[in-house]
């Protein structure tokens, strides 16, 4: 016979954690790191939130070479893509790679909009849902014909609780919709701007004299100001004739 004991403290007793479902979803990036699996989806609890996500469980994909890294992608929902992208290279794909191309005219939901300057236009994918995170890392990176300003990327990192909005239009954007993320404020600044056209690897912790400085590396860890809900934008700008397409996978933990 069950004792009360045994009873009360079989209904207590919490799912083990294996990502398996909501209800056992991890709730550390040491969990992830210790799956036995292959790299796929699995449910994770961040502290305020439960969802998918897609993990690089034992570190051969996000490029730093070390295991439990969440890759930015269709699976965080609700990023916007505009102003001026040359639709057909700009998206993410179902392995989580992010591309844009920037072109010089409105194109998909921006297209009504009346186009200021045949010469300028920009491309970004960014916002979406807050993920929690205090480091990014890069992989697969490819920005064919980015040298000089006109023609370079841009990665973005903010704090919650600043909001970034995909109304993007040449008046509001300088000519470049798309390419420089709209916040909701400027204080508290960036965690991070990131140039592709920059060379300086990262530093090996949060320093924010640096923030603006490091260049857009495969291979890198990149440490955010604290441990918090952050959001990412990813511009490209374009001049005269339409800019190469770019692509990249974002990856993050905490």
């Amino acid at each position: 016979m069950i004792g009360v004991t045994q009873l009360l403290n079989s209904n207590l007793d919490p799912p083990s954690h294996d990502g398996q479902s909501e209800s056992s979803a991890y709730i550390s990036y040491e969990q992830v790191a210790a799956d036995s699996g292959s790299n796929g989806l699995r449910w994770f609890n961040d502290g305020t939130r439960t969802r998918q996500m897609y993990f690089d469980i034992d570190g051969s994909e996000n490029g730093t070479g070390t295991a439990g890294w969440a890759r930015w992608d269709s699976n965080i929902g609700s990023q916007y893509e505009g102003g001026q992208c040359i639709l057909a290279d700009t998206g993410i794909t179902s392995a989580g790679l992010l591309s844009i191309r920037a072109g010089n005219y409105p194109t998909g939901i921006y297209a009504g909009q009346s186009n200021q300057s045949s010469s300028h236009g920009g491309c970004g994918i960014g916002g979406g849902n807050y993920v929690r995170a205090n480091k990014i890392a890069f992989s697969d990176i490819y920005f064919p014909g980015h040298t000089g300003y006109y023609k370079s990327n841009a990665f973005y990192v903010y704090s919650s609780p600043i909001t970034l909005s995909g109304a993007f239009t040449q008046a509001t954007s300088a000519h470049y919709p798309g390419t420089y993320p709209l916040a909701s404020a400027t204080t508290p600044a960036n965690d991070l701007y990131m140039n592709s056209t920059s060379s300086p690897n990262p530093d090996s912790s949060y320093v924010a004299a640096n923030k603006s400085s490091y260049g857009i590396k495969n291979g890198y860890v990149y440490h955010l100001n604290g441990d918090t809900d952050k959001l990412f934008h990813w511009g490209q700008v374009n001049y005269s004739t339409t800019n190469s397409k770019v692509q990249m996978k974002v990856w993050f933990k905490f």
